[in-house]
């Protein structure tokens, strides 16, 4: 109906003026403008049909290819999306982004990752405590980086722990109440997991004690005194702990470790007993059940078990004066060692060395990593902090990318912008002043960021249930799995909400979002169950589901229960790959919670390149476990207000948009556009 008024419209415009009208152009137009706001409503099937419709009337049209591009893309139909942009580059050659596009999605694609090595760390930005224009800072010691991107610094000489933002600015100064700090020289911020209280320790160098505090800086109690009793501190200086509630000190006058728990009971010491004994324990990191210290009087790394027995040692020959220690990922040891930065591959026992700082540096005590990959280490001697970077990230830029544009409240717009490096994974902690937008490269000021990577959300999941007659087997345990998760998940639009499908012969969507408990365990009891049951389908009907929900910013997931055995015609309708890149090239990961003996490799597959992960039913916590994970998945997605300043001509105008991010020496942008409403 309104597709007909806009024609008659036209029409009778020409009329009108006494001008031709090309009516193939105004109908390759109106599709265009339909696909375009399919593809901002999530409706991506839609939106290639339109698109195609456009095309077969002016299939030359490079700004339809592109979008065409983008709606195959976000379909999970990659080689077809690459097909479209490679057509529109080799007709603009000189669009970058469509090239920058091209080249990170064929580098994604490809085994670009898994063969390249990490390269030199060059310093991309300096937190500098004598510049006149930033907060004075005297002896850092210590940086801690939360999961947000926001960074904890410690300031041994001011007696202060600051809180900064991702762009280095200071959002909170904590001085240790009353009492203030004694020679602060590292915090950790942990979580209670009894309660999921969070709180920071900080180590007090001139105390002797660690400082328990809450995230406002309210003292809560302090752990240790002066001596060498058990317990008791010489110089406490660098923190670690595990999972379980226990807290690591480094105990640098009495050559040791302190285990501690949460309460600040104290458990055990770690480094005096053992065959390989600590001298001068300074850095401090846990990894799976082991304790990694260096020990910079002896010049080499100690690793301990959790009861402090002694398993091995590195570094020998290698290393000067290690300090500062951290994990990159589970493989590799970052090690702060004089004024260089080591790189220690655990499984081929190699080093590297990624920076050297010799040339301009003081003296390095500590470094930390950020969920962003960058590194920042401390200089103790000339009062600043370097944040490092991957050379190569500094040139090929951010990947940027416009989710989707929501205009029905124009010419105030909403924007779903995703911001990732190269190997896609999310930059977070990103403020207002990282963006920059345009319509037709004029720039649009004044954008309000509404929603950031780590801001509380609700939950969005759809419940996939394998219906097949190996699953009947387990419909008791299937039941009370379903009855875990929604326990677990909340029950409530304010802590999230669900959705069940059930994967047959037929996928059928039993209860829409919002189902209750009875709805839900119902609808996954109840068959037909079948040999021929559509993984395929259902994993992209589910995805289908959560992409156009109106709570556009909750954290979503498909959620898969099955046997773990799959069968021939699994991805009959639809491959491997199309199911997987349709989940993750639009941030959605699966989880499959499986009841079998063991998952088939396929699954595995794509819960690894979506983000999430395999759980067994029958594993302890495995419910809790699930939703916990789901909760704590920050994601790479930020939602922006702003006010458009083009005129839409009622709605027939097609507004051309632009984003530019900006974040430490990095950058990238990306090309949109979008529709207002018609209006008359």
């Amino acid at each position: 109906m309104v597709r007909n008024l806009v024609l008659i419209f036209l029409l009778a415009c020409a009329m009108t003026f006494g001008q031709e009208i090309d009516m193939e152009a105004a109908q390759a137009f109106e599709d265009f403008r339909w696909g375009l706001r399919a593809f901002h409503s999530g409706n991506f099937e839609d939106s290639i049909l339109s698109l195609e419709k456009s095309l077969s009337r002016k299939p030359q049209d490079l700004r339809t290819r592109y979008w065409l591009g983008s709606a195959l893309y976000r379909a999970g139909f990659e080689d077809a999306a690459l097909a479209e942009w490679r057509y529109v580059l080799k007709g603009n050659p000189g669009n970058t982004v469509v090239d920058n596009t091209i080249d990170v999605l064929t580098y994604r694609r490809g085994l670009g990752e898994q063969l390249e090595e990490r390269t030199q760390l060059v310093v991309a930005s300096v937190i500098d405590g004598q510049d006149s224009n930033a907060y004075p800072l005297r002896r850092p010691s210590s940086v801690c980086i939360r999961e947000d991107g926001s960074v904890y610094l410690v300031a041994f000489a001011s007696n202060e722990v600051l809180l900064l933002d991702v762009n280095n600015a200071v959002q909170k100064v904590f001085q240790g109440g009353i009492q203030g700090f004694d020679r602060p020289y590292d915090c950790l911020e942990v979580e209670d997991p009894e309660d999921g209280e969070r709180f920071l320790f900080v180590t007090e160098y001139g105390r002797n004690q660690v400082l328990k505090m809450n995230l406002r800086g309210d003292r809560v109690h302090a752990i240790g005194a002066r001596g060498s009793a058990p317990g008791e501190f010489l110089g406490p200086q660098y923190l670690a702990a595990d999972g379980d509630g226990y807290l690591y000190v480094c105990d640098w006058g009495n050559g040791r470790v302190n285990k501690y728990d949460f309460d600040g009971n104290f458990v055990l010491s770690i480094g005096r007993s053992s065959n390989l004994k600590l001298s001068g324990p300074t850095g401090i990191t846990y990894q799976e059940g082991q304790l990694f210290v260096a020990d910079r009087d002896r010049k080499r790394i100690i690793v301990y078990d959790d009861s402090g027995n002694s398993l091995y040692g590195f570094g020998e020959g290698i290393l000067t004066g290690p300090e500062g220690i951290a994990f990159y990922d589970r493989d590799h040891l970052l090690v702060v060692d004089g004024f260089k930065l080591l790189e220690y591959n655990l499984r081929q026992e190699t080093w590297v060395t990624l920076s050297d700082l010799s040339s301009f540096a003081g003296r390095l005590t500590h470094l930390s990593i950020s969920p962003n990959g960058e590194v920042y280490v401390v200089d103790f001697g000339e009062n600043k902090v370097y944040i490092l970077s991957e050379m190569a990230a500094l040139y090929t830029s951010l990947n940027v990318q416009i989710e989707r544009i929501n205009s029905l409240s124009f010419p105030d717009i909403t924007v779903e912008v995703t911001v990732e490096d190269r190997r896609g994974r999310p930059i977070v902690g990103l403020q207002e002043e990282n963006f920059i937008f345009s319509e037709f490269f004029a720039e649009i000021p004044a954008a309000r960021l509404l929603l950031a990577p780590g801001d509380p959300t609700p939950l969005e999941l759809s419940l996939v249930v394998e219906k097949s007659p190996g699953m009947r087997e387990y419909i008791p345990d299937l039941a009370a799995a379903v009855e875990s998760l929604y326990e677990q998940l909340g029950g409530s639009t304010r802590t999230g909400s669900w959705s069940v499908l059930s994967a047959g012969e037929q996928v059928v969507v039993e209860r829409e979002l919002g189902a209750s408990r009875l709805e839900s365990v119902q609808a996954a009891r109840s068959g037909p169950w079948s040999t021929r049951w559509r993984l395929d389908r259902g994993l992209r009907l589910a995805t289908s589901q959560l992409i156009s929900s109106k709570m556009r910013m909750s954290r979503k997931a498909v959620v898969l229960l099955t046997t773990g055995t799959l069968h021939r015609e699994s991805f009959s309708d639809f491959s491997l790959a199309e199911v997987t890149d349709y989940l993750q090239n639009n941030g959605i990961p699966l989880y499959v919670v499986y009841f079998g003996p063991q998952p088939d490799r396929e699954l595995e597959y794509i819960c690894s390149q979506t983000g999430g992960s395999v759980v067994s039913y029958f594993a302890p916590r495995s419910a809790a476990a699930l939703i916990d994970d789901i909760r704590r998945r920050l994601g790479s997605r930020y939602l922006l207000e702003l006010r458009s300043r083009t005129d839409s001509g009622f709605g027939k105008n097609y507004i051309d948009f632009q984003t530019e991010v900006a974040f430490h020496r990095k950058s990238g942008r990306t090309q949109s556009g979008y529709f207002a409403p018609l209006s008359e």
